[in-house]
């Protein structure tokens, strides 16, 4: 066995958990060498205790993965919310619509048959700003309104509450 070309592929490991499991097998079976003065002992309890530690610190980092990137989706939330919280009066109008028809794409034949305006200057406006789309199937008369997804989202939380 080649221990240098062991000894590099340790350090040379980028996986975190495997890493600190690989230390923490070390730590251990270094101790049950010292403590017995017996290698092949602490050799055994090392490749013993390596797996469960390394199936342990993945499920840890697991969990604070998950919690970070939790934290990450609620801080965007929040900063949407905020956008459309800011926005003017009849670019909420046109989101509130949006909202109230509980879909982020609304088709012509929708607004028309329920006389539902959107004034054309915040269409416009959400279009420049890159949170709404216009959909046009051929004719003038036939196309969709679909307005960005989390955009939509954080109307719903701006609207329904």
């Amino acid at each position: 066995m080649d221990l240098d070309k062991w000894a590099g592929r340790i350090y040379e490991e980028e996986d975190f958990g495997k890493n600190i499991a690989i230390s923490i097998a070390g730590i251990i079976g270094l101790t049950i060498y010292l403590i017995q003065s017996d290698f092949v002992l602490a050799a055994f309890i090392t490749i013993i205790v390596f797996p469960p530690v390394k199936i342990l610190l993945r499920h840890f980092e697991s969990k604070y993965t998950k919690r970070r990137e939790a934290e990450r989706l609620d801080s965007q939330k929040k900063e949407l919310v905020k956008v459309v919280e800011n926005l003017t009066g009849q670019e909420r109008r046109v989101i509130h619509e949006f909202v109230k028809y509980k879909s982020a794409v609304i088709s012509n034949e929708y607004l028309s048959v329920n006389s539902i305006h959107m004034p054309d200057g915040a269409t416009k406006s959400l279009r420049e700003r890159g949170y709404l789309k216009v959909e046009s199937y051929g004719t003038p008369q036939d196309f969709d309104l679909k307005l960005n997804i989390e955009i939509f989202e954080a109307g719903r939380v701006v609207f329904e509450n």
